[in-house]
């Protein structure tokens, strides 16, 4: 048995009822007050073509559990509020010093947080200034919470000062990195 609807053919009946029924709800949807139901009908004919080419381009093409979603890096000082940056990638350890060389004072804070599809967002943080060792470890991609026992990370730069509101920010020796002296310390 063949279902139609407005001139379009269908082999399972059911597959004709949904489409009508997604018909029917676009053009409610988008209908204007004073507008002719047959153009009302067009428009939400021509709404759902294009939310059916969304909606198989998010089927043919998942973000895979874990996948970052969004990185961000923030600066804040002491007492002051966070620059924050948004980016689709984590920068590479080095990559990161050359920012924070930029942007950081001595004492400032940089925070990563990195938001993952599925699974909880893994926040790290770091004083200014710091080395390419800890660099890296900020940089570190987060573990695989099946491969942790369900934890978001290991890294022990994540362990929790309070229970879990934020985390507990280490600070490491006030030496900079010969290559990337503080902001302000060069010659000038």
């Amino acid at each position: 048995m063949i279902g139609s609807v407005n001139g379009l053919r269908f082999r399972d009946p059911a597959m004709a009822e949904t489409f009508e029924w997604l018909l029917d709800e676009a053009t409610a949807f988008i209908a204007e007050p004073e507008e002719e139901p047959v153009g009302a009908r067009a428009r939400g004919l021509l709404t759902l073509v294009h939310a059916s080419r969304q909606a198989r381009a998010l089927v043919r093409e998942p973000v895979p559990v874990g996948a970052p979603l969004a990185v961000g890096i923030g600066v804040s000082t002491p007492g002051g509020p966070e620059r924050l940056s948004i980016h689709r990638e984590l920068p590479n350890p080095l990559a990161l010093l050359c920012l924070a060389s930029q942007r950081c004072r001595p004492g400032d804070q940089v925070r990563i947080f990195v938001q993952r599809a599925g699974l909880a967002p893994v926040e790290r943080a770091a004083i200014w200034p710091f080395g390419l060792a800890v660099a890296e470890e900020l940089t570190r991609p987060p573990a695989d919470s099946a491969s942790t026992g369900g934890r978001a990370d290991p890294d022990p730069l994540l362990m929790f000062s309070d229970g879990g509101a934020r985390p507990l920010v280490h600070q490491f020796p006030a030496r900079p990195s010969p290559a990337f002296p503080p902001v302000g310390s060069g010659p000038g």
